[in-house]
């Protein structure tokens, strides 16, 4: 449970690199905190859908 809450960071620090947006602080912020809390709302809908 704790290594799937990474995943978002990684995701979003990797596709900030792929887009050459790292240097750009706004766009690296925004889209981790949108991949972040889709991933979480997922993560939370399939735990309880499960359960």
């Amino acid at each position: 449970m704790p290594k799937l809450v990474w995943w978002p960071f990684v995701v979003a620090y990797a596709s900030s690199v792929v887009l050459g947006n790292l240097a750009v602080d706004t766009p690296y912020v925004f889209s981790m905190s949108v991949i972040s809390d889709g991933y979480i709302h997922a993560l939370l809908s399939r735990y309880s859908t499960s359960q």
